[in-house]
């Protein structure tokens, strides 16, 4: 906000400098995201999740690829249908960051949210 009331003053668009009745906030630059989620607060994640529509569904399905197998983003994201082995419940991919291969064991809950995704597009 401080920034655009410099510029709107700078061009002559406003008349008084707003930005100096804006405070400051203070931010430590070494403050981080957490790396971690408290099992609680994926709980009440997981429980928002609209799943009655195509994107609530893509999304369901990525937080428990995340949540129970301990997927990255850019693993979830090269995930295709044939990464699934469903009779061997395994899921299989190489990992992208790392190049390493990897056969994660598919819990059911995982396999049906995928299932129930993958049939919004095979439908």
């Amino acid at each position: 906000m401080r920034a655009l009331f410099k510029y709107l003053l700078n061009d002559k668009l406003i008349a008084i400098d707003f930005s100096q009745k804006i405070p400051m906030v203070q931010s430590r630059k070494q403050t981080r995201i957490p790396s971690f989620w408290s099992v609680s607060d994926l709980k009440k994640l997981i429980a928002v999740i609209d799943r009655g529509s195509p994107v609530g569904k893509r999304d369901y399905a990525m937080i428990l690829l995340a949540c129970h197998l301990g997927l990255r983003v850019g693993d979830i994201k090269k995930l295709t249908f044939e990464n699934f082995h469903w009779e061997d419940k395994q899921l299989v991919f190489t990992q992208p960051k790392t190049r390493t291969s990897l056969s994660l064991p598919l819990v059911q809950d995982v396999g049906w949210t995928v299932i129930d995704y993958h049939k919004i597009w095979t439908t």
